[in-house]
């Protein structure tokens, strides 16, 4: 588009058709730059945090999950996650993987991975993602409702060994969490923040059996027993 009502856009600015033509060439330009770079319709899914899981008394799991509640079906070509903990020292993540069960792995049979991270674990801090890798079609539609709306991103695991009693938070890294259609425009990532919490407990030190106080007390009896003993015999 070189050229305004026959004149060019050089000519528009700089000789006496100036004034005939600002009103024209503003709008022009507007309407290229939109036109240019207008967004695909955007889209929308739910980051959750589920299936929490204790596993001993210092260690658990829970998933992330991607939640469908648009009202229409969304394909997905990648993602991209970053967790990380925040209020309670002594917690770390231990690992995290395409191992869910809660819902299905979005990428299952289809996707680049594992492993779904790099990150040297254990960490209060990770990222991961993964992609389609085998197609055609190059993505994952979750329907708007049903069976497949909600499908699984990680299995994380964590330790609380090192930690006092608390609660340690759970948030997801804006700049660190994305995904994309199958246009690789952009999705709309909805999720609270914090996503979730590790609840410590205090700990509980368990009471002496019946057993063990015996077996501790046999000792002073049998010691208060010969003393006892040894002083009749002195005695005589």
């Amino acid at each position: 588009m070189r050229k305004i009502l026959n004149i060019s856009i050089c000519d528009a600015f700089r000789s006496r058709h100036r004034r005939r033509c600002w009103g024209l060439a503003i709008p022009a330009a507007v309407f290229l730059t939109l036109s240019l770079g207008a967004p695909s319709r955007g889209e929308s899914l739910s980051l959750t945090l589920d299936n929490f899981q204790t596993i001993s008394s210092t260690t658990g799991s829970f998933e992330v999950d991607l939640v469908n509640n648009s009202g229409s079906s969304v394909n997905v070509s990648d993602f991209s996650i970053e967790l990380q903990l925040s209020g309670l020292a002594g917690v770390v993540f231990t690992s995290a993987s395409e191992d869910t069960t809660a819902y299905p792995y979005i990428f299952a049979g289809v996707g680049a991975g594992p492993p779904l991270s790099f990150a040297s674990f254990p960490t209060t801090e990770f990222s991961g993602g993964d992609s389609v890798f085998t197609g055609p079609p190059y993505y994952v539609t979750l329907p708007s409702s049903g069976p497949g709306s909600t499908l699984g991103l990680a299995l994380v695991s964590y330790d609380t060994s090192a930690a006092l009693p608390g609660n340690a938070l759970i948030n997801f890294v804006s700049s660190g969490t994305s995904a994309d259609d199958a246009n690789f425009a952009a999705i709309t990532l909805n999720y609270s923040t914090p996503a979730g919490q590790i609840v410590v407990s205090q700990s509980v030190v368990p009471e002496p059996s019946a057993l063990v106080l015996l077996a501790t007390a046999l000792p002073c009896v049998a010691g208060a027993f010969f003393w006892a003993r040894g002083k009749h015999v002195s005695a005589h």
